[in-house]
């Protein structure tokens, strides 16, 4: 068993994780990937991957040693005139909801981008967005994109994918799961896997040992 673990989060832990995103999820328009080294952005550029999408990632990757992205990915000639506004989502947390204060947010967290569908026209702000805060930056995020949407983009449509890293019995230091739903309820949003009706559920209780999906939209 120790040497399954190995093999599928360890040893061609990149090759494999292009392999999901190419069977599981090849019927996808956009996939948001978060937690993403370089070496997997490496990988993915010289993959089959590029065959179906376009990688977009923020300008300045966190190569460091946290070197932990936030991607997205879009299929391509699906969309066009595509944008990225990450820059933009950041400054709007600094003034409007941070107010001068310390952002929580660290290099390659978020990243954000425009975008429209070829066929509809339907304008989209995509966003992708994980920080290692035990959840506390997530409502501040949020509302930084939509504040932004509202002020500078109104005609587009939020699509959000994230991992909130929301906590059904939170600590004082962590952000509760049924808050955060307040919050987003309140802003009008729902989820794919929690609807508006329904109480959140766990997607996570145990170590991570598959892909998964987060999307807030």
């Amino acid at each position: 068993m120790r040497n399954d673990i190995c093999e599928k989060l360890n040893f061609k832990k990149n090759e494999h994780t292009i392999d999901i995103l190419l069977s599981s999820y090849r019927s996808s328009d956009v996939i948001f990937l978060q937690e993403v080294g370089k070496s997997f952005v490496n990988a993915a550029q010289t993959s089959q991957l590029t065959a179906t999408y376009n990688l977009h990632g923020p300008a300045a990757l966190d190569t460091g040693e946290r070197d932990q992205n936030s991607l997205i990915l879009l299929k391509k000639d699906l969309f066009k005139d595509i944008l990225e506004v990450t820059d933009e989502v950041l400054s709007e947390l600094q003034d409007s909801v941070l107010q001068g204060k310390k952002s929580p947010v660290m290099a390659g967290d978020l990243v954000g981008y425009l975008a429209t569908d070829v066929k509809t026209l339907t304008k989209y702000l995509f966003a992708s967005f994980h920080g290692d805060t035990n959840g506390l930056a997530t409502i501040p995020v949020v509302q930084a994109v939509v504040n932004y949407a509202k002020s500078k983009r109104p005609d587009y449509k939020i699509v959000f994918g994230m991992d909130a890293n929301t906590y059904a019995v939170p600590e004082h230091d962590q952000q509760g799961v049924e808050q955060f739903a307040e919050f987003y309820r309140g802003l009008h949003l729902n989820t794919c896997k929690i609807l508006l009706t329904h109480s959140p559920t766990h997607s996570l209780t145990h170590s991570l040992t598959h892909l998964l999906t987060h999307s807030l939209t």
